[in-house]
């Protein structure tokens, strides 16, 4: 149940939700900011724990893979990606590639081809793992 939150961080989402009940107004677990109790979900986060989990603790998984995984690669450039945002489709996107997305007048999610606003999130974790993976 990943969602990432307007702090930039990944987070379950069920835990977060508990971790704010005692709180007078939400704040970031990790830099103790107020911050919106609006979330969004993490597809990719979502589909890389699952690939991990179907792999198994057994399985040879290959703990450094050859080609860029999906989490790190744009869906519009297919390249690993420097500025990581999350649109409101729950998918992410290099900022620029979905900036020219929306120039062109396109108002739909590149993934999903349904209506979708143009509210976007940085992601600090994908961020972290963009620029580990482009070394």
């Amino acid at each position: 149940e990943a969602v990432l939150a307007e702090d930039g961080y990944l987070y379950n989402e069920p835990a977060l939700r508990a971790y704010w009940e005692g709180q007078a107004a939400p704040a970031s677990p990790i830099t103790g900011e107020a911050i919106g109790s609006a979330l969004a979900k993490h597809f990719p986060a979502r589909s890389l724990a699952d690939e991990i989990a179907k792999a198994g603790a057994d399985s040879e998984y290959d703990a450094v893979p050859r080609e860029a995984p999906a989490i790190v690669t744009c869906a519009i450039s297919l390249e690993v990606m420097e500025d990581p945002v999350l649109a409101q489709d729950g998918y992410l996107y290099e900022r620029e590639a979905l900036a020219r997305w929306f120039a062109t007048g396109q108002r739909t999610s590149p993934m999903s081809g349904l209506p979708m606003g143009s509210r976007l999130v940085q992601d600090r974790h994908v961020d972290i793992l963009c620029a580990a993976w482009r070394g």
